[in-house]
């Protein structure tokens, strides 16, 4: 095996900030948070996703018209394998599920109650250090399988769960806000 970092420390910075660049992604488009999504590419960037091939721009506005319905989204990032091609550049393959739900009234769903979509997918990832900055500059969709299923009731939680959204009202953004206004007042305290 050949190492392309001087050393192993290095070599776990950029690991560290790649799947940090993959978790952002993934919030970013579970929490309609299109600039942590846009955050995780450089910018003039490719994308090739299902139904949307071109630049990463584009993409964005592309993922903010097809989740403009969705009630709930979920990306897990399974295993990620990197693979070091120079100390500026990576290909990183990343095993997804995406579970999505979308109301009533998606062009998908045939039942009263809505429709669940799950996607298993691959990224593979063309990663770049551009002024030690990780980001992805090419991004190609493997798909693997897709589950459509008609919901047979409503989706209906106990009143004392926190439901997430699919917005930068959820919970988490609450929570870091409250941390950030806590700390900000502990230092001017």
């Amino acid at each position: 095996m050949t190492y392309v970092f001087p050393t192993f420390l290095e070599e776990l910075e950029a690991r560290t900030r790649i799947e940090d660049a993959l978790k952002r992604h993934g919030r970013g488009v579970d929490r309609g948070d299109w600039a942590a999504v846009e955050s995780a590419y450089h910018p003039g960037g490719f994308e090739q996703h299902g139904g949307y091939v071109g630049p990463v721009e584009g993409f964005i506005e592309y993922l903010k018209e097809r989740h403009s319905d969705v009630i709930f989204s979920s990306h897990f990032v399974g295993y990620v394998t990197i693979t070091f091609h120079s100390a500026d550049r990576a290909v990183v393959e990343s095993y997804v599920i995406g579970d999505f739900l979308h109301p009533a009234t998606s062009p998908m769903a045939t039942s009263p109650h809505g429709v669940r979509m799950e996607a298993t997918v691959r990224y593979v990832d063309d990663f770049r250090a551009i002024d030690g900055d990780w980001r992805i500059l090419n991004r190609y969709v493997v798909m693997g399988d897709t589950k459509i299923t008609q919901l047979d009731a409503p989706v209906v939680y106990p009143a004392s769960c926190i439901v997430q959204t699919h917005d930068t009202n959820d919970f988490v953004y609450q929570e870091n806000a409250k941390a950030a206004r806590e700390v900000t007042e502990r230092q001017v305290a």
